[in-house]
């Protein structure tokens, strides 16, 4: 069984840190390149694995954010990248079903074999519909009582097809802005929410890995980086990663409202304007 797009994404943020507060842009050499292959076009239904240990308010937030983003001028970015068919990525984007999985796989995760295995037996259960959705987005959701390989020194979150694409975000889990109050009450939630708005562009003008990406001739890179990666450090300044920051009266920042919540979620980039930015 060949799984279609899958990010795997973690709630045990508390033990990652904090963003860098003041991080500066470097100058190694990139160029945003287009490898020839397919964009998610049409209707992407979206489908949510609860991986261990979740309260109920959270997992409707953040179900409300995915059936929601794609309404946003934030989205509209993405229509811009198009493949050799001519196919964009339109939209809609669907949340179409969530299962709670509570830890199948034991507490510690041991990267993505673990992780394509609970969405294929996700799948095989009938909670997820009647088999892979090659044209959908899996999300494992990991509780904050869950470890996986990696987490924290690696990455945060990261979105894979066959090959893993790793975000390489090393103390990246929690964004400086709101490490100690955040939007929704919850930090650890807001910061996954910002990860979610971090991997679906790679997902969607990615997805097999021969889509959009960019071109880093960073010496001794062993990372393949995507559109998302673009607008965040060390490749764009914090106020390019984090743009149109509002502040709430507890402090917050928040930069977008999807459905009725406020969000702080990173910019992306424009390949018309060539430029990070929060709507088109």
């Amino acid at each position: 069984m060949r799984l279609t797009i899958t990010a795997v994404i973690s709630a045990m943020l508390m033990l990652c840190g904090s963003l860098f507060a003041h991080a500066a842009a470097v100058g190694f050499p990139k160029n945003l390149i287009y490898k020839g292959g397919p964009v998610l076009s049409g209707e992407v239904k979206a489908y949510f694995i609860f991986y261990g240990t979740w309260k109920d308010e959270h997992k409707d937030l953040l179900m409300d954010f995915i059936d929601n983003l794609g309404f946003t001028s934030w989205f509209n970015t993405l229509r811009l990248y198009t493949d050799s068919l001519g196919n964009s990525v339109t939209g809609p984007l669907k949340f179409t079903a969530a299962m709670n999985d509570l830890k199948s796989h034991g507490d510690s995760l041991q990267g993505n074999s673990s992780h394509v295995d609970i969405i294929t037996k996700a799948v095989e259960t009938g909670y997820l519909g009647n088999g892979i959705d090659h044209s959908g987005v899996y999300f494992i959701l990991a509780g904050e009582d869950v470890d996986d390989v990696g987490l924290c020194t690696d990455w945060c979150a990261y979105n894979s097809y066959t090959d893993d694409f790793v975000d390489p975000s090393k103390n990246r889990c929690i964004p400086y802005l709101n490490n100690q109050v955040s939007p929704n009450g919850d930090p650890a939630l807001d910061a996954i929410v910002g990860m979610i708005a971090h991997e679906l562009p790679e997902m969607l003008t990615d997805p097999l890995g021969n889509g959009w990406q960019v071109s880093n001739e960073a010496p001794n890179s062993r990372y393949t980086e995507e559109i998302a990666d673009w607008c965040m450090p060390p490749n764009a300044t914090p106020d390019e990663w984090f743009p149109n920051v509002t502040k709430l009266e507890n402090g917050a920042s928040w930069n977008l409202q999807v459905g009725s919540a406020k969000w702080l979620i990173q910019s992306m980039w424009n390949p018309v304007t060539n430029q990070c930015t929060m709507a088109s």
